[in-house]
Formats: C-alpha cells, sequence, structure tokens
C-alpha cells in the first residue's frame, strides 16, 4: 500500500499564510478558515504573541483551552472549535502531531429547552419585516435553511415548478428543501393588518393577567 504523500505549504511563507494554503488545498469552508486562522491567533497571542507555535507543546494547548473554560466562560462547542483549529495546525501545517492525550478543563453542558414560536407568533413577527428580509425569514421559516444557505441561495437554484432547490450539490434532492417554493408563493398572501395584530397581542396579554 502505498503512503499518502502530505501536502506542505512553503516553508517560506509567513505561519499564517501557509495556514490559509494548507486549509484551502484541503477545500476547506471559508467560514471554517476564518474560524480556525482566528484561534490560532488567539492562542499565539495568548503566549505573548512572538513565540512560535513549534516551541509550543501539547501542555501549552491544554492550558489554552483551560484559559477559555475558566477565564473566559466559553462553551463546550466554542472550546472544541478552538482545538480542532489547533490541532489543523500543529498537525496539518506544522506536521507535529501531539505527544500525549491533551486534557483541558471542559466546559459543562448547560440544558436548555429550545424557545419555539407559535404559528401566530410567526405571522406577527413577519408583520415587522418587509422587503428581502421578509422574503428571507419566509424561507428561513418554511423550507427550514440554515442563514448562510439562504444568504448564498440564487433565483437560479429554485425550481418554482417542483419547489426544489437547484444548482448546489450539499441541497439537491433532500426532502429538508422540498418546501422551498411556497415561500415565494406566500409573498402574494395578504398579510396581516396592524390593527389585527394590536388585537391579537391584547388577547394574550389579558390571557396571561
Amino acid at each position: 500500500m502505498e503512503k499518502e504523500i502530505k501536502f506542505l505549504p512553503n516553508p517560506k511563507a509567513k505561519l499564517m499564510d501557509q495556514v490559509r494554503e494548507v486549509l484551502r488545498y484541503h477545500q476547506y469552508a471559508y467560514r471554517t478558515e476564518q474560524s480556525y486562522c482566528q484561534w490560532i491567533l488567539r492562542y499565539l497571542h495568548f503566549f505573548g504573541g512572538k513565540t512560535h507555535p513549534r516551541l509550543l507543546n501539547s501542555k501549552n494547548v491544554e492550558q489554552f483551552l483551560t484559559h477559555l473554560v475558566v477565564n473566559r466562560n466559553v462553551s463546550a462547542s466554542t472550546q472544541r472549535q478552538a482545538l480542532n483549529g489547533l490541532v489543523f495546525l500543529y498537525v496539518k501545517v506544522l506536521d507535529m502531531p501531539f505527544q500525549g492525550k491533551i486534557a483541558p478543563i471542559r466546559s459543562k453542558r448547560h440544558k436548555r429547552l429550545p424557545v419555539v414560536l407559535t404559528t401566530e407568533e410567526v405571522k406577527v413577527l413577519f408583520l415587522c419585516l418587509d422587503g428581502t428580509n421578509l422574503l428571507m425569514a419566509k424561507i428561513l421559516y418554511w423550507a427550514g435553511l440554515r442563514l448562510m444557505e439562504c444568504l448564498r441561495l440564487r433565483i437560479q437554484d429554485v425550481d418554482f415548478g417542483t419547489r426544489r432547490v437547484l444548482g448546489t450539490p450539499y441541497l439537491i434532492n433532500s426532502p429538508k428543501y422540498a418546501g422551498i417554493g411556497w415561500c415565494f408563493f406566500l409573498l402574494s398572501f395578504p398579510p396581516f393588518s396592524p390593527e389585527r395584530a394590536g388585537s391579537w397581542k391584547r388577547e394574550r396579554e389579558l390571557q396571561h393577567v
């Protein structure tokens, strides 16, 4: 079995340019690139900003991750994101896998009930929006798209006949997006009047008295 050829960045480039070069070689998403670069910079600044990461080790990474939880009170997902960025730096960019296990103080996950708006509350929310913002809100609500998926959506990606999203490999043939065509037809529906929304709010307030 042939050994996989490892991509190595230009050694003459600056550290962060090397990080971006490797990220783009592996075709990471732009948002991931931004996130990883931010965490790497924070990690370097935590140790003075002048120490090269080659001179640091897994214990330093553990110290930084513990600092995020103890002093910055970050969530478990944020701490995990920081760890992923630093693992990428050492394994993919510097070719220095960690020796030993990294065991920082972990952030505790807080159980929270999700806040779900009722149908009437969503209708009142739509009354406060107009134009592009209203269209985006309806797409997010009815089709279940994530925010960035909605922002990247283009008119040529929508098939009005079948009410499906086309043109993007990660959206096509997914039942999650089957209702997106309804979002555009909703714009032709007569909206609630402000008077009706006001009376609905008053009724809700009286119910809780």
